[in-house]
């Protein structure tokens, strides 16, 4: 009881305003033995599932906390590195790079890079679908757009110029994605994939979250190509191969992404090669399993509800175990979807789990039944609830980082 008395005086103190010296702030984050500490943002993490497991109302609370404190910890180092080069003597026309993650529904808006982009990707994708312009040469046309100078990119050598036009080039082609028309959805398609050999990087994680995003974006467009279970096989395989470049204690976000798309890939296949779900079950475990990253609740409940649905799909001998690890896995879902308040996962995990009671083979089917039908209420008082208190609602994580260019 101690212990979280301090905890909630320590975060009060940091949610104190700031104008009277970012520098006492930042000291008293790092300087405290507990706030920092990763180990005791994994307490917090532990104590909100448990509550989210029994449904308790501190379970939102307590993630929160946890997520507060992580965010608070990041801006505190950040703000600690750039006085640090200040008082270095550091060069006033250079700049300091600063890391700091992206929230998830942010990092799946990657490709809207200003306004004046947009309005310059709009234009040229609507000539792309009236035809009245190629795609190659929109293409051509987007990479020469200019950002003002130490806005997200600096173009000051040969090699940063050609990674900013790979970037552009695969930025517009999300766009297209999302307003073309079918047959410009499958061009965007073959022009990202053709970006694998054509286009530039500045290292292996880069060129690996390049990867992602292709993989993400053939994902969700795939019933429009002609090759679908091709391309979907294919793309599997290119995580596959990008996968031991990237490492799990540097980027962890981008680790578990890449399993969990591939996962999702493998579950489509499954639609033509149902043997194709043991290495998609194999893959979101693999996701679900990196560590450094479970605290994104989000995610992890999403992940977790498409691996339950995807175990469901499997024929083992030992059914028995297999409709265990099923029920285990949808419990875990449910818990971190009452930890973390989202309406859309929320929902999709208490429907899929009434799915699977509905038609469970072990039990009562009965109160299989019953359970299904509360279930079921449940997810519609979940809608009810978002329609009568309006708020903002995210979508998937993606991985991406954020680089601060402070001159």
């Amino acid at each position: 009881m101690k212990l979280l008395q301090n905890v909630y005086v320590a975060v009060h103190e940091t949610m104190e305003p700031k104008g009277k010296g970012e520098d006492s702030w930042t000291k008293k984050l790092q300087s405290s033995p507990l706030l920092c500490d990763p180990s005791f943002h994994e307490f917090l993490d532990r104590r909100a599932l448990f509550a989210g497991k029994h449904n308790h109302p501190s379970a939102e609370g307590f993630a929160e906390m946890a997520k507060y404190l992580r965010f608070c910890c990041k801006m505190a180092t950040a703000i600690t590195k750039m006085g640090e080069h200040m008082a270095a003597g550091g060069d006033d026309d250079g700049y300091v790079e600063i890391k700091l993650p992206l929230k998830p529904e942010q990092a799946d808006l990657w490709f809207a890079i200003s306004e004046e982009f947009f309005k310059a990707a709009s234009e040229l994708a609507k000539q792309v679908n009236e035809k009245s312009l190629a795609l190659q040469n929109a293409v051509e046309a987007i990479v020469q757009f200019e950002l003002p100078v130490g806005q997200h990119f600096v173009r000051q050598e040969k090699e940063n110029n050609q990674t900013t036009a790979t970037f552009f080039a695969s930025a517009f082609l999300e766009h297209l994605l999302l307003v073309g028309n079918a047959e410009s959805r499958v061009n965007a398609l073959q022009h990202y994939r053709d970006l694998l050999t054509t286009g530039h990087w500045s290292s292996e994680e880069a060129r690996a979250t390049f990867v992602l995003r292709y993989a993400k974006a053939v994902l969700n467009h795939w019933r429009y190509v002609p090759d679908a279970q091709n391309r979907l096989h294919e793309v599997a395989g290119l995580i596959a191969k990008t996968l031991p470049l990237v490492d799990p204690a540097k980027s962890p976000r981008l680790a578990r992404d890449l399993w969990i798309v591939r996962a999702r890939l493998l579950e489509n296949i499954g639609i033509w090669k149902p043997g194709a779900y043991e290495d998609a079950a194999d893959s979101y475990q693999r996701g679900l399993d990196v560590p450094n990253i479970e605290f994104e609740l989000e995610a992890r409940g999403m992940a977790l509800t498409d691996y339950a649905n995807t175990l469901s799909r499997l024929r083992r001998d030992d059914e028995v175990a297999l409709d265990k690890k099923i029920i285990a896995t949808f419990k875990e879902a449910l818990a971190v979807f009452r930890t973390e308040k989202r309406i859309l996962g929320g929902t999709l995990a208490r429907n899929s789990y009434a799915i699977y009671l509905n038609e469970r083979h072990f039990g009562d089917r009965i109160e299989n039944q019953e359970r299904a039908l509360a279930l079921a209420q449940e997810a519609i008082d979940l809608i009810g609830t978002s329609w009568a208190k309006p708020k903002m609602i995210s979508c998937e994580a993606s991985s991406s980082w954020t680089s601060v260019m402070l001159i």
